[in-house]
This record gives C-alpha cells, sequence and structure tokens, in this order.
C-alpha cells in the first residue's frame, strides 16, 4: 500500500474502525481492479455519483458500496468484505505489528528526555495503537460462522 498512497495521504484507524472509509473503500476498490477497469477508471479520472455503473444496477452497486463503506468504519463488520480486501488488511496490520515489535518496548529515560510524563505518555500511545492494530488484525481474520456458533452455544 505504501506505493500506491501519497506520501501524504494516510488511513486513519480509531478504536472502533477506519474514520476514513471513504479513502479506504476507494484504495481498495483501485487496488483490485483488472487493467481494463483500472484504465476507465484513470481516464475517467476516477467516480462521479452519475457513472458509478452503467450496467442499470445502480441502487445494488450503491447499497454494496454502502455496505462495504460501512463495513470499513466499524471492526465488527468487517468480515463482509471481500476476502481478498480482508487479506491485504491482514497483511498491512501484521506490518505494522511487527514495526512494533522490533523497536524498544522498554524505552530509556534518555530517549525521552528527563520527563518522566513524556515517556508515559509515549507508551501509552504506542500500547493503544498495538491494540488497535491487534484488534483490526483479529476483526480481518475472525471466521464469523465460527463466532456465531459459539456466542449460540454460551
Amino acid at each position: 500500500m505504501q506505493h500506491i498512497v501519497s506520501d501524504d495521504g494516510a488511513f486513519v484507524v480509531g478504536t472502533s474502525g477506519f474514520l476514513t472509509d471513504d479513502q479506504m473503500y476507494q484504495t481498495l476498490r483501485v487496488v483490485y481492479m483488472n487493467k481494463q477497469e483500472f484504465t476507465e477508471h484513470r481516464d475517467k479520472e476516477g467516480w462521479s455519483d452519475a457513472d458509478d455503473d452503467d450496467d442499470g444496477d445502480d441502487d445494488k452497486n450503491e447499497h454494496q458500496n454502502c455496505s462495504f463503506t460501512q463495513a470499513l468504519a466499524s471492526f465488527d463488520d468487517i468480515h463482509r468484505l471481500p476476502a481478498t480486501w480482508r487479506q491485504l488488511l491482514v497483511r498491512i496490520s501484521e506490518h505494522f505489528l511487527s514495526c512494533y515489535q522490533t523497536s524498544s518496548s522498554s524505552s530509556s529515560v534518555t530517549e525521552f528526555g528527563s520527563s518522566q510524563q513524556r515517556q508515559h505518555f509515549s507508551q501509552y500511545v504506542r500500547d493503544g495503537q498495538i491494540a488497535i492494530l491487534t484488534r483490526l488484525l483479529q476483526s480481518c481474520s475472525a471466521d464469523r460462522t465460527d463466532l456465531n456458533s459459539s456466542a449460540m452455544n454460551l
């Protein structure tokens, strides 16, 4: 994804899902286009509301697009995304989690200066980012049929 999104582009993931769900949806959609679809998309310079699809299924496609955008906005609904999209999100999550795991987990005080408060704050931020990435990974990896059947057994 780092070669697809510009340096100033970013996807923001919050505690409940993607805060930039529309941008993430558009990016995933473009990533999985075939060459012809991408060429048409590039020639039109993106989508407009009027030309989402010319096959007469605009209401169905609009509903599906809305459904995918909503799924990105909530970790609880991510299972509704296509499997290939979820696999990509899993790989991205694993990549960023590995960056945290290889970095020093116990930072020295000298790294943050003499401020204990700053050290604690940065550790909270780091832990929060790891928790969010872990939740995204679990949401994309979870088999919802297993979760639903185990919930019914309780």
